[in-house]
């Protein structure tokens, strides 16, 4: 019996677990994937938002201003990137001024370090500026972060601290028993693709308390629980995720890079528009499109989204170095139907909290939702009448990660000194050492796929996409998991980088032939 169980182990699921992990609490994190960060986490645009844009009295706007003054101290704290690069909102005519001088107004108001300059002025700082630009809002305090390795370090810490992380168990019913108190029976399916168990496992476990985290399966698993999925306050409303797609293209790396800061045009009905942004890694990411689907897998990219990227980033760069680009990616946002984020105890099913709708500002505020859903949300009376809140008197902190670029050379020799495989990169467009991969992999809450090893130590990332390293991370993770190089996974469970040679092996045929 767990006092917590978390559905969904994106930023939110993952600060959750962080959060709750540092109190006297049975804790288990579920996720239907094979690591974290899987879902709007890994594919978004990695913005720390001021906390100027969201509309008075909204849980994004008290959320976003308290999570994003958090976010430079829990980095720091984890061994993650976090830089303060500054943002201008970009102003094209007197209209769209206006609407500048609101969000201007609005920083002041909230106590966000704004400014406004001209076209001229701001085009000193950001060369390729779109001279149509006429005035910009600047917002210093706008940083970026790199939002799975802060999902995955935060998890870290929680596994090292007693939390269960229950990978590739996917939820497929939610029943409440009659004890005393009212407590969960979760019904899930574990999908294997490992040699010998390779299928479908059933498991239940029981809970306290269940925290919804389930991106734009919000609906979905509160639908399990709450067939009505009525939301506090109005029972006509029921809780609706409708995802919305954002497609992206990436700039590689340059010693220079295109922009220097977050450039937004003025936001309009349907989010924030398409930017440019410096990552922390040094590549720049151009998008996101907005689109509603109601495909909740669909992150495939398109021609007409791509083409909508490329017509609106006109409306900030004078230029795009397209030629640069080495990647698209599309991403699906959790858009609730209520204007704000959904964060509250369901009325119909005690116990229950769904942490739903995260859409834009969702990243920024993720660490302040976590404080949230514990100091305000939950209470003591849904884990019995002797509990109270301790805190643990130690908690174990992750080291920090090997990042061997990073050293200065004495410092290099000393590491490739002690272990050589510091000393053979693998990855020669990010200079990633076959010690790093070995680390991302053997680390608490490791790679076991070839994404998952990309996620964390970025190999794969750069201007070749894998072409000259994935072989090499098919090969190091296939040694150290201990199995065949053709059951490597390249991303989710079942889809494998070598199915059609295994096929061949298995049915006897030429490996050239099934290829």
């Amino acid at each position: 019996m767990y006092d917590v169980l978390i559905i969904g182990t994106g930023i939110v699921g993952c600060f959750l677990a962080h959060e709750l992990s540092q109190y006297e609490l049975s804790l288990a994190a579920v996720d239907r994937e094979n690591d974290v960060a899987c879902g709007a986490t890994m594919a978004n645009s990695a913005i720390i938002h001021a906390g100027n844009d969201p509309e008075d009295g909204t849980l994004k706007s008290r959320l976003n201003l308290e999570g994003s003054r958090q976010y430079e101290d829990i980095c720091k704290s984890l061994h993650v990137p976090y830089e303060k690069v500054g943002s201008f909102t970009a102003a094209t005519g007197e209209e769209e001024e206006k609407t500048l001088f609101e969000l201007y107004r609005k920083a002041k108001e909230r106590g966000i370090s704004a400014s406004i300059l001209d076209g001229t002025e701001a085009r000193k700082m950001e060369p390729l500026l779109s001279s149509h630009v006429t005035k910009v809002l600047a917002l210093p305090d706008t940083a970026v972060v790199c939002p799975w390795e802060t999902a995955e370090a935060l998890m870290e810490e929680a596994v090292l601290n007693g939390t269960e992380l229950l990978l590739n168990h996917q939820v497929t019913g939610i029943e409440r028993t009659e004890e005393k108190g009212g407590r969960f029976r979760v019904h899930m399916e574990i999908h294997r693709d490992g040699k010998e168990n390779r299928g479908i496992e059933k498991a239940v476990v029981e809970a306290k308390v269940i925290l919804n985290a389930a991106g734009v399966f919000g609906d979905d698993i509160y639908g399990m629980v709450c067939p009505e999925r009525t939301l506090k306050g109005d029972s006509k409303i029921r809780m609706k995720i409708g995802p919305r797609r954002g497609e992206y293209f990436v700039l590689d790396r340059q010693e220079k890079p295109a922009v220097s800061k977050v450039l937004y045009p003025v936001p309009g009905k349907n989010g924030k528009g398409v930017l440019a942004v410096p990552t922390v890694h040094g590549n720049v990411l151009l998008g996101p499109d907005s689109r509603d689907t109601s495909d909740k897998e669909g992150i495939d990219n398109t021609a007409e989204g791509l083409e909508y990227v490329k017509e609106q980033i006109g409306r900030i760069l004078e230029t795009v170095p397209w030629l640069k680009v080495i990647r698209s990616f599309a991403g699906l946002r959790a858009k609730g139907n209520t204007g704000d984020f959904i964060i509250e105890e369901s009325s119909e099913t005690p116990g229950f909290v769904n942490v739903a709708g995260i859409e834009s500002p969702g990243l920024s505020s993720a660490p302040a939702i976590a404080s949230y859903v514990r100091k305000e949300i939950l209470k003591e009376r849904m884990f019995g009448e002797d509990f109270t809140w301790r805190k643990k008197v130690e908690y174990r902190r992750r080291k920090p990660p090997v990042i061997m670029e990073r050293l200065s050379r004495e410092e290099k020799n000393r590491m490739i000194a002690a272990n050589p495989a510091y000393g053979k990169i693998v990855c020669r467009c990010e200079r990633i050492s076959e010690g790093e991969i070995i680390d991302s992999i053997r680390k608490p809450v490791g790679a076991r796929s070839i994404k998952g090893v990309k996620k964390r130590v970025r190999p794969g990332m750069g201007r070749c996409q894998g072409g000259f390293c994935e072989p090499e991370i098919v090969r190091i993770l296939a040694r150290e998991l201990g199995i065949r190089e053709e059951e490597v996974v390249y991303d989710r469970e079942g889809v494998r980088l070598f199915e059609a040679m295994e096929k061949s092996l298995t049915e006897g045929r030429r490996t050239d032939e099934a290829l």
